[in-house]
């Protein structure tokens, strides 16, 4: 999908906004399920669904999940299918909600309630693996948590409560699970990542409570930041670096600096040979001379004592920044094409996405569009995955000291959370009339 520059993602037919008041005192997650049918929000301990049909008839209505006890840290979608919970012939293609959460747990919701509970961490569970593992029936998936551990859970279980849902134990990590990824060359396979950088490969076919499971290790320098996985390949970000590492000899096959001080985020689109990373750091020579230039003729009509909001008018809202932040900041995002690298290369830099004010730590990115944002920026930026123009900016936060908290995007449909210290707005967009291109009839992501 391609947007015009004239209406760059901007006639749309759909535009809400909820106000809701909650403080928010940890990472608020987003997640549009069921083809969109359902928009679920957990801040803290609680999960609110929200209809999205009855949400497009101008009726707002929650129903919230209330069984864990403390903050919520993953959430997932799996197959309705590939569980043993009851259901009907219409409802086969469906997904449950996966959770785990602070109080050692780990939940599966259908309609409105707990139907399964799994317990065994002996700590907090902090990630969840992001697809199910194994083929056919009998399919599983795994958790990571606080103890070190990784732990694989059946899904066949009939029972609420069923001791014997847990298959397997693996132990190797000395630190905290941070990140977990399903291989794309092999579906039994397991890529997790701890907070000391450490990753390592684990074949969940082996019926083994030990470290003999594990197949391949390596770590990396820096905070971790993210893994993705695609084909046989781990694309693992940290530090102000990322690299990809054959998951086949667990040899790089290349490393890139970013030349980004720290990474708060990362996404890659293996299809097109695109990874985004956002961070803090100085941009290039060329990016230099732009940003100064940008600066120097936006700030020349207040030197001369014209009103700074007048001067950035003609600028577009993602340009509406004052003080230091704007000139000395450095924050933005990169574009790279990831098949300029050879060996330990650096990746080709393809475009400096510069819009924002603070850390870019909510990013997202399909064939078409990348969207960043961030917590103390109340724009969303959205531009262009193959050349890293800008498209448009979308407000998720209308009052002072307030920013983007969370994001989920699938096609046309947007969802941001902006937040201050008391209250949360959700703004749902729906950009089914779209200019573009190509044909709207087809299946085509915006």
């Amino acid at each position: 999908m391609v947007f015009t520059s004239q209406q760059p993602l901007l006639n749309r037919t759909s535009f809400f906004t909820i106000y809701m008041g909650v403080v928010i005192t940890s990472p608020f997650i987003i997640k549009l399920c069921h083809m969109f049918s359902f928009l679920t929000k957990l801040q803290g301990p609680i999960i609110q669904i929200l209809s999205i049909d009855k949400l497009l008839e101008g009726i707002t209505s929650f129903y919230s999940l209330i069984d864990h006890r403390e903050r919520i840290t993953s959430m997932r979608l799996f197959p309705l299918k590939e569980t043993t919970i009851l259901r009907d012939k219409t409802e086969v293609n469906d997904n449950v909600l996966v959770t785990s959460s602070c109080d050692n747990s780990i939940r599966i919701w259908w309609r409105g309630s707990c139907q399964r509970l799994f317990r065994g961490h002996k700590g907090a569970v902090t990630i969840l693996s992001d697809k199910l593992l194994g083929d056919g029936s009998g399919k599983v998936f795994a958790s990571g948590g606080e103890d070190t551990t990784v732990r694989i859970w059946s899904l066949s279980s009939r029972k609420k409560r069923d001791p014997h849902a847990l298959k397997a134990t693996l132990y190797g990590h000395e630190k905290p699970l941070v990140f977990m990824a399903v291989t794309g060359h092999n579906s039994s396979l397991l890529t997790t990542m701890s907070t000391d950088s450490m990753v390592r490969v684990w074949d969940t076919t082996v019926s083994s409570d030990h470290s003999s499971c594990c197949v391949g290790m390596t770590s990396v320098h820096g905070a971790p930041v993210g893994i993705k996985c695609h084909d046989s390949l781990v694309y693992i970000a940290s530090g102000s670096s990322f690299e990809a590492v054959d998951l086949r000899t667990m040899k790089t096959a290349f490393k890139t600096s970013t030349n980004q001080a720290n990474l708060f985020s990362f996404e890659i689109m293996p299809a097109k040979f695109l990874a985004c990373t956002g961070g803090l750091g100085r941009p290039g020579p060329e990016g230099l001379r732009v940003h100064l230039a940008d600066a120097y003729v936006r700030f020349l009509p207040w030197m001369f004592s014209v009103h700074l909001v007048d001067a950035f008018k003609s600028y577009g809202p993602q340009n509406q920044r004052t003080g230091p932040d704007f000139l000395f900041g450095w924050t933005r995002a990169m574009l790279w094409d990831i098949r300029r690298s050879s060996g330990t290369g650096d990746a080709g830099q393809v475009a400096e996405l510069d819009g924002h004010v603070d850390p870019m730590t909510h990013l997202h990115m399909d064939s078409y569009k990348i969207l960043t944002g961030g917590p103390e920026d109340p724009w969303v930026n959205i531009w262009d995955a193959d050349t890293g123009n800008w498209m448009n900016s979308l407000k998720c936060w209308n009052l002072d000291g307030g920013g983007c908290c969370g994001m989920a995007v699938n096609g046309f449909r947007i969802v941001t959370a902006g937040y201050n210290e008391e209250e949360c707005v959700l703004t749902f967009r729906y950009f089914n009339n779209a200019v573009s291109f190509g044909s709207l009839s087809e299946n085509v992501i915006g």
